[in-house]
């Protein structure tokens, strides 16, 4: 069984990239004002799928869309999400990065069969070799 802390750090990745995220948005104020709320955090999401897999791709999203309505939609500093253009927006949000999850998901429990075949392969051809060692030896 693996350690809890390595258990964990996919879901500090969520943490994390959404925050990072989040900040560097705020940054982009000046260039981007209120446009466009979402561009970092969909980037986030898309690193902690790839990274951590679905499940701490789904964190990401529910942190995302708190992180959002805090700190970059109109309503800055509460947690209202006003207007019509603010709400579908908000549903397009969370639509689209589910999306991403699902294939970043997707992607990230690929890679880990490939490993684990990989692995397991390796394993077995070891095995293979010493068998033929022994028998060689045994002849």
């Amino acid at each position: 069984m693996r350690n809890a802390s390595v258990l964990l750090l996919p879901y500090g990745c969520a943490a994390v990239s959404i925050a990072l995220a989040t900040w560097v948005r705020r940054l982009l104020d000046p260039a981007l004002g209120l446009q466009f709320p979402y561009a970092t955090i969909f980037f986030a999401v898309l690193v902690t799928a790839w990274y951590g897999g679905f499940r701490p791709a789904v964190v990401s999203i529910i942190l995302g869309a708190f992180s959002s309505i805090y700190f970059l939609l109109p309503s800055r500093g509460g947690f209202a999400v006003e207007g019509w253009d603010q709400q579908v927006g908000m549903v397009l949000y969370l639509s689209t990065s589910l999306g991403i999850a699902l294939l970043g998901g997707g992607m990230h429990a690929a890679r880990r069969w490939a490993e684990a075949s990989a692995e397991s392969e390796r394993h077995y051809l070891e095995q293979l070799r010493i068998a033929e060692t022994k028998r060689a030896e045994a002849e």
